[in-house]
């Protein structure tokens, strides 16, 4: 089963400037590859239902994990996505796209707000864009933005804590760093 995500047909119009994405559907890297294939081989261990998702203008390859907080169960979302170059503008935006898909997927479940990890994976990434995540909660929706450059070896999670989620944003990161590999066991 191949698990690699592609980019979107050359018909959807969407922001491609912001990704560094050529329009057109492109294999990744094979560094890219096994890093995905390393994520997707750690939610399967957990029995971890995934698939690729479209989150706009990317597809991205994710997972619903079950979390239980005081009594009662969550859906996290973990969405996964290989682009060519992590830009300043997809270290901002991504989080906030995974965050409203999530908010959409729970919207009229009962299932409390809607919790996500927004991961960008790349081997060229801009310099300043693992400083640009930031862990934000807005209208029952919390993301935890994470970069991954592979051309650096680093594995980069937003640090701080919305003031209103301390111990849902710690369960947030254990989830990432439960689920991401370490970059620097990937092969080369």
């Amino acid at each position: 089963m191949t698990t690699t995500p592609v980019l979107p047909p050359q018909s959807l119009t969407a922001p491609w400037h912001y990704y560094g994405a050529a329009p057109v559907s492109a294999p990744v890297g094979p560094v890219v590859k096994a890093y995905i294939d390393g994520v997707a081989q750690r939610l399967r261990a957990d029995e971890v239902r995934a698939g690729q998702l479209w989150i706009d203008p990317l597809w991205a390859f994710g997972g619903a994990v079950r979390l239980g907080t005081r009594g009662s169960t969550r859906e996290l979302l973990l969405a996964v996505a290989a682009v060519e170059r992590v830009t300043l503008a997809a270290a901002e935006d991504f989080p906030r796209r995974v965050r409203e898909f999530a908010r959409r997927a729970v919207a009229g479940t009962g299932r409390g707000g809607a919790l996500s990890v927004a991961v960008l994976v790349s081997e060229r990434v801009h310099p300043e864009a693992p400083s640009r995540v930031t862990a934000t909660a807005r209208w029952g929706a919390g993301v935890l933005p994470v970069v991954v450059d592979l051309g650096a070896r680093q594995l980069t999670v937003a640090a701080n804590t919305p003031v209103s989620g301390f111990r849902t944003f710690g369960q947030l990161r254990r989830q990432a760093w439960h689920y991401l590999p370490d970059p620097h066991r990937i092969p080369s």
